[in-house]
């Protein structure tokens, strides 16, 4: 008798490709984000370190949103709790800082990423 084995379906698998994208978009906003701005300070005639400041800190808070995505799919425990201190943190930063539309959005758009984190924590956790 010719047995087929069947892999067990990984269901958590499609989550963790969610919190992915979510994680890689919210990188790409606020690298774009640090452009929009970078350009805007350059044409307002600022100074080169505010411009340098800004526009490296908006790069540090994209690269690390990036890593996040890159690493929460290695299933690790201490990426998922990097990845939750890092969108919590990245909400606290926004929400403190001028408070405008964009703002706004980013700051919906990580508690977003954050409460999906959080939902699939358990599974996430268990799978580590």
């Amino acid at each position: 008798m010719n047995r087929k084995r069947y892999k067990k379906e990984d269901s958590l698998a499609p989550k963790i490709l969610t919190a992915q994208f979510l994680l890689f978009a919210n990188a790409v906003i606020w690298l774009g984000f640090g452009v929009y701005l970078f350009v805007d300070m350059v044409k307002a005639h600022n100074t080169a370190s505010v411009i340098f400041l800004i526009s490296f800190f908006l790069l540090v808070n994209a690269g690390a949103m990036a890593f996040c995505g890159v690493t929460i799919g290695r299933r690790d425990s201490w990426a998922y709790y990097f990845s939750l201190f890092i969108l919590v943190v990245n909400a606290i930063f926004t929400r403190l800082g001028q408070f405008e539309v964009f703002d706004l959005l980013a700051f919906i758009f990580d508690i977003a990423v954050l409460v999906f984190l959080l939902t699939i924590g358990k599974d996430y956790l268990k799978a580590s």
